[in-house]
């Protein structure tokens, strides 16, 4: 049992992105003892069951949910029975301890500072076109972490989560990157974070938000942002601390509810998970895990196709891997995601009820990567599909078929689907670490070697040339990247003057912390920011470097055609600013930030 398919409210399948607030949201239930004496009670589960369109299948959900604690609580009975209460005890509180203790140690590791970051989110509701800004702080004080939501948007719509929500969020990424090796036992990890998040915010929001869409949209965006700060924060300590980051993950999560009726008028409501397939984000030593799942799910997997379509009456034309491209490229590479269609089939239609169609780029990779993949949804009607399987052709390729493509909307209402339609959904290329222009060109080679983007797309996005043979020319790719590296210096706002005018000495004590950002030691400590590749000294660590780089924003959308969207959406309202070395161009860091919004600090350490 994951989730129940349908727990009530305004939507099929129960996110309901069109909820003002808790009311049109599914049914608030309060906590109730629903088995007593071993026994469930048959009423308090009718209360449950009523609200549901499918009350039979949420009946076996939640039969499956009552004989999985059943179980569990006969194992610790056993153990109990077997040792004694107060052996278990002791090995519980023991196992806690030991994993605070083992978070201190790597903890102590990383110098006192402050690190930030922000996400923006499209549509509070339903035909809205604003944008939304989550931020994230954390702050290291000796053996604590301090977190704080300031700079949230006020809560709006139905991109809400509680006060839960933002320490799920934040914990999951945090003991990822830091203690996964204490498969699951993180109580001590919690002893050492305090949070103090400002209420009434999108990401500790107050009674009566909406807060049901959560886990398709919010719950993801927090955890990718979650996975952004700390990236920051490790990337301060040792190289060991730093490889073992995880960064941002995707920040939806990508699919579609379908729902209809089966051919013998039954209903149906199938949830699409197979983003379980996932990606994992770039590290500072490696390329991202493609089909790697999420660092927060273990194990997930997609379903099997041919058990969808004996379940659904619907048939799959397609599911394959999306290919490399801007969208997730860095130093090294995001993992890649997928892309599933289907269509109707032996019934007369289905309704899309969920899915998510970006209008920019949620995600950006540390240190200067790109942002990751914009998810995408196309529904396409009159396609022809029977003269198509009559000639023996399943369709692959949704452009070079006849018909209406009709446009969709990032939370737009309910689709409907005939016989002859198409709906075609993506994943997300997660983001990439350090600037592109800076991946070593046989990495790209073998991208190309692979089949998984073309040579012309390799020059264009990571800037390799090519000889006569195919292979890497090196000396014309130096060129070519020396040539748009000065393109963005020319192009970019220099510094304040005198800024960054000086360069550190040759025998400088120079340590990296991500990409091409490092710092400047005296007697072992960080001292000053400097640029690795130039050089240059950014200003002390206790002040933000960005202000001595040069600057670059471009509209987000404009970025490369991985990231256009139809004119009109909330992206164009979005850009994506680089700051750049100001003598050698390569980026130190990247953001996608709203039009006319100030950046938030990215990190001080405190000297």
């Amino acid at each position: 049992m994951l989730h129940h398919s349908d727990v009530g409210g305004s939507v099929v399948g129960s996110f309901c992105v069109d909820a003002a607030d808790i009311f049109t949201d599914p049914s608030a239930l309060p906590p109730m003892r629903i088995v007593e004496g071993g026994r469930v009670r048959t009423d308090l589960e009718q209360v449950f069951l009523r609200q549901s369109r499918l009350p039979g299948v949420v009946q076996m959900d939640l039969r499956a949910a009552i004989s999985a604690n059943t179980v569990t609580v006969r194992k610790i009975e056993a153990l109990v029975q077997r040792y004694g209460a107060d052996a278990v005890k002791t090995v519980m509180s023991k196992v806690i301890d030991a994993g605070e203790e083992l978070f201190l140690q790597r903890l102590r590791q990383i110098p006192d500072g402050t690190w930030s970051h922000r996400v923006y989110a499209e549509a509070s509701h339903t035909g809205d076109a604003g944008l939304y800004r989550y931020q994230l702080t954390v702050r290291k004080r000796g053996d604590e972490l301090l977190v704080d939501n300031a700079g949230t948007d006020p809560q709006a719509g139905s991109i809400n989560v509680t006060y839960a929500g933002l320490v799920g969020a934040f914990l999951a990424a945090l003991t990822g990157s830091l203690t996964p090796d204490l498969a699951g036992a993180y109580g001590g990890v919690y002893r050492r974070v305090r949070f103090n998040p400002v209420p009434g915010t999108l990401s500790c929001a107050d009674f009566p938000a909406a807060v049901s869409p959560a886990g398709v949209f919010t719950m993801e965006l927090l955890i990718s942002l979650s996975g952004s700060v700390i990236a920051k924060m490790v990337a301060c300590g040792p190289p060991e601390l730093r490889d073992r980051a995880l960064g941002p993950s995707q920040p939806h999560w990508y699919g579609t509810i379908i729902a209809g009726q089966q051919p013998s008028g039954a209903p149906y409501i199938a949830v699409n998970a197979n983003n379980m397939i996932g990606a994992l984000p770039a590290s500072s030593d490696a390329d991202g895990a493609d089909f790697g799942g999420h660092f927060w799910i273990p194990e997930g997997i997609a379903s099997n196709i041919e058990e969808t379509e004996q379940l659904y009456p619907m048939l799959c034309l397609y599911r394959r891997a999306l290919p490399c491209g801007a969208d997730g490229a860095g130093t090294h590479r995001g993992g890649r995601s997928v892309t599933e269609a289907y269509i109707p089939w032996d019934t007369p239609g289905m309704a899309v009820a969920l899915y998510v169609d970006d209008s920019f780029p949620k995600a950006v990779g540390p240190f200067g990567a790109n942002p990751s993949s914009m998810g995408r949804v196309r529904i396409k009607h009159g396609v022809g599909l029977a003269e198509q399987f009559a000639t023996g052709i399943v369709p692959q390729d949704l452009d070079a078929l006849p018909g209406e493509e009709q446009p969709v909307e990032h939370k737009g209402p309910m689709l409907m689907m005939g016989p002859d339609s198409v709906v075609a959904w993506t994943g997300a290329n997660t983001p990439g670490y350090g600037d592109p222009l800076a991946r070593a060109p046989q990495a790209v080679a073998g991208d190309v070697g692979r089949g998984w983007f073309g040579p012309a797309e390799a020059t264009r996005v990571y800037g390799v040339a090519w000889d006569t043979g195919g292979a890497v020319d090196e000396a014309e790719t130096r060129r070519l990247r020396a040539e748009r590296l000065e393109a963005r210096l020319a192009a970019a706002q220099p510094p304040i003057a005198g800024a960054a005018s000086r360069l550190a000495d040759p025998d400088a004590e120079l340590r990296p912390i991500g990409g091409n950002l490092g710092v400047l030691l005296a007697d072992g400590h960080p001292v000053e920011w400097v640029s690795l590749s130039g050089r240059v000294l950014l200003g002390p660590v206790t002040g933000d470097y960005r202000e001595a780089c040069s600057v670059l924003n471009t509209p987000a959308n404009a970025v490369a055609p991985e990231f256009a969207a139809r004119p009109g959406r909330p992206g164009a309202a979005m850009l994506l600013r680089e700051y750049l070395c100001p003598l050698t161009g390569l980026r130190l860091a990247t953001e996608l930030i709203r039009s006319g919004d100030d950046p938030a600090a990215d990190m001080v350490l405190s000297g």
